[in-house]
């Protein structure tokens, strides 16, 4: 039992350490997209041609920043034995856009992209652990 509990933490550590290279990408690529969708300058252009060049900051800062409140949900769905994408989904949304208003204390286009990320987020994490949540418990 204690080797199943084991093995489970870290199918979950590498959940969580996918779930935060998605978003980091994500939230240096959707405004990449968005700018270069709209037409973009040449200042612009640069930003929308390189976006994976900030993303290893963006993912070290999402590592960060997400670690309490993943890890405060997760036992949760664990023992419930959620295993609906759906619901991974909507809850990386949630803690993404609360935890961005936290952080910066406002609302603006940003923040719909950290939801989104967020979104992006638990649904990595439901592809690599969340589809078998609450094995360890049967």
């Amino acid at each position: 039992m204690l080797l199943a509990v084991a093995k489970r933490f870290g199918v979950i550590l590498l959940g969580y350490g996918a779930a935060c290279v998605a978003a980091g990408i994500a939230i240096q690529t959707i405004p990449a997209i968005v700018i270069a969708w709209q037409g973009a300058s040449a200042e612009q252009d640069d930003y929308a041609m390189s976006p994976l060049s900030g993303s290893i900051l963006f993912t070290a800062f999402i590592a960060i920043f997400m670690a309490i409140p993943t890890f405060l949900t997760l036992p949760f769905l664990e023992a419930g034995e959620v295993r609906n994408p759906l619901v991974y989904g909507l809850v990386g949304g949630a803690w993404g856009f609360l935890m961005f208003f936290l952080i910066f204390k406002t609302l603006f286009s940003m923040t719909l992209v950290f939801a989104l990320s967020g979104v992006i987020a638990g649904l990595v994490y439901w592809a690599v652990a969340g589809r078998s949540a609450g094995q360890v418990w049967r």
